[in-house]
C-alpha cells in the first residue's frame, strides 16, 4: 500500500514558485509537465517504486540523516519518511549550494 504525500505549506508555495519560474521562462505546458513529473516521482517513492536517498548523500554529512531526498529532473524532492507517510519539506535546485539549503531545513521534529 503506498504511503501517503503530505506537504508542509512552505513546500507548496516552493512548488508554485518553481512552477510559475518554469511557465514564466518556457510556457505553460512545460510548468505542467514538469510539475507532473515532479509529483509522480514522489508517488512513486511513496509507493515504494524507486529508491530515495539520505539527503546527505549530496549535502554533506552535517545535514539531518532524517531527511531524505528523490531527484526530478533538476530539483530535489526533500522529505521526512515513515511507513505511513512522506512528508515533503521542500525542493532544492540541483546546481543551489546544497549544503547551505540543507542546512535552513526546519527541524524535523518540529515538522
Amino acid at each position: 500500500m503506498p504511503r501517503t504525500i503530505r506537504f508542509v505549506r512552505s513546500a507548496e508555495t516552493r512548488l508554485s514558485d518553481i512552477l510559475k519560474w518554469t511557465a514564466d521562462r518556457f510556457g505553460p505546458a512545460q510548468a505542467r509537465d514538469y510539475g507532473t513529473e515532479l509529483l509522480n516521482r514522489l508517488k512513486r517513492v511513496a509507493a515504494r517504486e524507486i529508491p530515495d536517498r539520505s539527503l546527505q548523500t549530496i549535502a554533506g554529512p552535517l545535514v539531518d540523516p532524517r531527511f531524505r531526498c528523490v531527484r526530478a529532473g533538476e530539483h530535489f524532492a526533500v522529505f521526512l519518511s515513515s511507513p505511513d507517510e512522506i512528508i515533503v519539506i521542500d525542493f532544492l535546485h540541483s546546481r543551489a549550494d546544497l549544503p547551505r539549503r540543507s542546512n535552513a531545513l526546519p527541524d524535523p521534529d518540529k515538522v
